[in-house]
């Protein structure tokens, strides 16, 4: 379910006004100031567990835990050599497992920092590529054929924009975007964040970033 604001119903000389921005873009002041405001436009990740509790963890699965008691016993029963064996291969194991997930979060993460999506804006009327993270509120976006929008933008120009919103409402087909509201879809103005410009060119507004986007209201829900 979409969870939207009014941004779809008020003018952009309104949006202008209330977001003390303008169609040539922030200045660097007023960047630092909105950023410091709204955060990173990021969506938040949850916690990562800490290396202790990693290790633990591969000491609770259902076979460790017959071995340790498997392990106990042969103790009690003064077959040390035995439990010896087999607390080694314990530990072996739980070595071996937390070392495969470390490496799996490592790749990841290289793969995250390689793939970093990056935006194009308007900034003091001269444009810019940068980090999609580094987007804020007042931004001027501009979105083209194959780019991922970085934020939620109130369009001020389109040129045959068509947007795959399939991540968002579910949508296969590309939907037709206005600068103004369709009857039949009233937030035909607006372009969400993680949603994919399929044809055409369009020049929006940022009003949201990182958790206060459609998005991350959903994700955050």
């Amino acid at each position: 379910v979409m969870i939207l604001t009014n941004w779809e119903e008020k003018s952009i000389d309104d949006i202008f006004k209330e977001l003390n921005t303008k169609s040539s873009g922030l200045n660097k002041k007023q960047v630092d100031e909105n950023i410091q405001k709204y955060g990173k436009n990021i969506l938040k990740e949850e916690s990562k567990d800490s290396t202790i509790k990693k290790i633990l963890m591969q000491f609770s699965e259902p076979l460790t835990i017959l071995l340790i008691i498997a392990a106990v016993i042969s103790a009690l029963i003064n077959n040390i050599i035995d439990a010896a064996v087999i607390i080694l291969v314990v530990i072996i194991n739980a070595y071996l497992g937390y070392s495969q997930e470390k490496k799996a979060e490592d790749a990841i993460e290289k793969l995250k920092s390689i793939s970093k999506n990056h935006a194009v804006v308007m900034r003091d009327n001269k444009k810019q590529q940068i980090d999609a993270e580094d987007v804020t509120v007042g931004d001027i976006l501009v979105v083209e054929e194959g780019d991922c929008c970085a934020a939620d933008i109130r369009l001020i120009e389109e040129y045959d924009l068509k947007v795959d919103e399939s991540a968002l409402s579910g949508e296969s087909l590309p939907i037709k975007k206005y600068t103004e509201q369709d009857l039949e879809n009233k937030h035909s103005n607006i372009v969400f964040m993680d949603t994919y410009i399929t044809t055409g060119r369009g020049v929006g507004v940022v009003v949201a970033t990182g958790m206060d986007t459609e998005i991350g209201k959903i994700a955050t829900l």
